[in-house]
């Protein structure tokens, strides 16, 4: 992303359009290769049928709007084979973070999952209670309820 590779930071001052160019080769089948953004498919190629060699090589470039900090990644997928263990062919690339302003990437939905979700690891916690002594637990669950209020924090501003 504008000649950034995976796990780099690409800063933008303000929000505007990154390039990305990949390409992906694989010795298995692959049927789509797609450009995710903060986790969601915002393009879909097709991929060819192997070359000769037996390598499949697709390539993406791609120009896209960057409105607020994020992410950017790539999946490739592919039918099932015999060759791949547990099921249908495909890999998936670590993120390349976008960042706009200086503002941190932020995500309503994700953070308001969290916030459900740290309930139900204190429950759990509590019904398993595997603590040497209280103030154990206690630590513990003060550390989860900081971590929900951050997120907590995040589900509910403004954009």
């Amino acid at each position: 992303v504008n000649g950034q590779g995976m796990s780099d930071t690409v800063q933008l001052e303000a929000p505007g359009k990154v390039v990305v160019e990949a390409e992906v080769q694989s010795a298995f089948q692959l049927s789509a290769l797609e450009l995710i953004v903060d986790g969601n498919i915002v393009r879909s190629e097709p991929c060819p049928a192997k070359h000769a060699g037996g390598i499949v090589v697709k390539q993406l470039v791609a120009e896209i709007p960057m409105e607020q900090s994020g992410w950017v990644a790539l999946r490739a997928r592919g039918p099932e084979s015999r060759h791949v263990f547990d099921g249908p062919t495909w890999a998936h690339s670590s993120p390349i973070f976008i960042t706009v302003a200086g503002k941190p990437i932020a995500s309503k939905k994700d953070a308001a999952f969290f916030v459900e979700w740290i309930d139900r690891l204190i429950d759990s916690m509590g019904r398993r209670n595997r603590y040497a002594k209280p103030e154990d637990r206690q630590r513990v669950e003060a550390l989860f309820r900081r971590a929900q209020s951050r997120f907590q924090a995040i589900a509910t501003a403004a954009r």
